[in-house]
């Protein structure tokens, strides 16, 4: 096994894109439909585009985010202009937690948390495409490391 890469799910922020420009159709039309709006300036129904500023910082804070599973570690890495890296050796890793609300169980996404053994720091990432897969591959991995740890 080289190294698995695991990135945050798009599937919340692609809901979000299409709530936020169904959001802005709508205040584009009631202005157009409205005598007493269309007398403002129209520029005021584009105010409605800043909607689209939530989804756009998921989308990015959701591309700079992912959990590297290599053979002897595991690397979280997040962030764009203050990166923050953390790398665990995979005998430290003590249980893999996987939480789901009802939103997240009907689009097939789940919470991970990595506890970490003799420490209080934990591993959290946010809407991982199927939690108990990526949950198997660090179980497995940390198997595997513990393994080797032992044939020395």
């Amino acid at each position: 096994m080289d190294q698995t890469v695991i990135n945050p799910s798009m599937k919340l922020v692609r809901v979000s894109y299409g709530l936020a420009f169904t959001a802005v159709v709508l205040c584009v039309m009631y202005y157009n439909n409205n005598e007493r709006l269309r007398e403002m300036p129209a520029w005021i129904p584009m105010l409605s585009l800043l909607l689209l500023i939530f989804p756009m910082k998921s989308h990015v804070r959701r591309r700079l985010t992912r959990l590297i599973v290599q053979p002897d570690k595991l690397i979280y890495e997040s962030g764009m202009f203050h990166k923050m890296q953390q790398v665990v050796r995979l005998s430290k890793v003590q249980a893999v937690r996987i939480d789901r609300t009802i939103g997240q169980r009907l689009l097939g996404v789940g919470t991970i948390t990595v506890d970490l053994m003799g420490e209080e720091k934990r591993i959290r990432m946010p809407c991982v495409d199927q939690p108990e897969y990526v949950a198997k591959i660090i179980l497995d991995a940390a198997g595997k490391d513990e393994n080797k740890g032992g044939r020395k």
